[in-house]
């Protein structure tokens, strides 16, 4: 016997110390883990809204590119004056991807707003986006209006808290 203790492998039992040790280790560690997810409830959703809604709009818009991509290709090939003319199929490609493009640009402009406040969008484009998705799904259900719908509560939420 050593003077700490049994020995085996190098390791000492019975020595107060190394355990006392040991334990601080382990309690230091859970405590770091606590802060960590006591830091991830602390996380604001609402400061990512810009960011969800440049998201969706790019998945806007690449849906439009696959969907509507010989309507898209036929416009740049004829040019783009006066392209889509009275052809319905053009027509909706050209709002659909203009549509995706003013959501990025909503997203950037929420994002900068957040950004700059630190504090979350105003409340109305959270009813403005609630009433475009909800709409939007009652007219076109099988659409990709749902995705609207959450972000809206995003901001509706952070606000009545």
């Amino acid at each position: 016997m050593g003077a700490s203790g049994r020995e085996r492998g190098g390791q000492s039992f019975g020595n107060r110390e190394n355990l006392n040790v040991e334990r601080n280790l382990k309690y230091k560690s859970f405590d770091k883990d606590i802060k960590k997810s006591r830091q991830m409830k602390n996380v604001k959703i609402w400061k990512y809204s810009g960011i969800f809604l440049i998201a969706t709009g790019i998945i806007h818009s690449c849906a439009v590119g696959v969907m509507f991509s010989t309507a898209l290709w036929a416009m740049l090939k004829d040019g783009l004056f006066n392209a889509v003319g009275e052809d319905f199929t053009r027509g909706c490609a050209f709002w659909s991807f203009l549509f995706g493009i003013m959501l990025i640009l909503l997203g950037y402009v929420m994002h900068y707003y957040v950004k700059q406040e630190q504090k979350p969008a105003p409340i109305f484009w959270g009813y403005w986006l609630l009433g475009l998705g909800v709409i939007g799904c009652i007219i076109m259900p099988i659409s990709g209006f749902w995705l609207v719908i959450p972000q809206a509560f995003i901001i509706l939420f952070a606000k009545w808290k």
